[in-house]
C-alpha cells in the first residue's frame, strides 16, 4: 500500500468509496477540499497506484489539527487501510507543528470509535443529533501528540 497527497485526479475514485461511506461527500465538496487552506488530503492506493483503497481529509493550523473525514472501500474495511491513513495524517500533522488532534464520530460507529481509542484518542464532549440520514450524536475525540524533535 502506498499513501500520498491526493490530487485532482483522485476525486472520481474517491467519490466511489464516498458513496458506500455514511454520510457521503460529493465530488464538487471533494474538489472544494483540495483547495483548503492548511488542508491535508492523502489517499490509499494498492502497490502499483492503480486502484484507491481509501482516503482521508483535515486541516492543520497553528497547534491543532482536525481529521475530516477517512473512508476506505467498502471491500476492505477492517484491513489496516483506515489505520495507515490515519497514522499517516498524524504523522503529517505533528510534523507542521500540532500538539493535539481533533475528530468527530458518529455515536453509533463503535468500530470506529474502537480504533480511535486504542490510537490514543478519548472523548472531550458529544453533540446531540450532529448527524442526519441517520440521525445520530457526533462524539468528538482528542489526542495529544508531540512535535517531532
Amino acid at each position: 500500500m502506498i499513501i500520498r497527497p491526493m490530487c485532482r485526479g483522485d476525486v472520481e475514485s474517491v467519490a466511489a468509496i464516498e458513496q458506500t461511506s455514511p454520510s457521503p461527500w460529493q465530488a464538487s465538496s471533494l474538489v472544494h477540499e483540495l483547495a483548503r487552506p492548511h488542508g491535508l488530503q492523502l489517499v490509499a492506493t494498492d502497490d502499483d497506484r492503480e486502484n484507491l483503497l481509501g482516503w482521508c481529509c483535515g486541516s492543520c493550523s497553528a497547534t491543532e489539527g482536525e481529521l475530516f473525514k477517512i473512508a476506505v472501500a467498502q471491500r476492505l474495511r477492517r484491513c489496516g487501510i483506515g489505520t495507515a491513513l490515519l497514522l499517516q495524517f498524524e504523522d503529517l500533522c505533528r510534523d507542521r507543528g500540532c500538539t493535539s488532534l481533533f475528530l468527530e464520530v458518529r455515536a453509533a460507529n463503535e468500530r470506529a470509535i474502537r480504533l480511535y481509542e486504542k490510537l490514543g484518542y478519548g472523548k472531550i464532549s458529544c453533540r446531540k443529533n450532529y448527524y442526519s440520514a441517520p440521525m445520530d450524536d457526533a462524539l468528538v475525540l482528542r489526542k495529544s501528540i508531540h512535535p517531532q524533535i
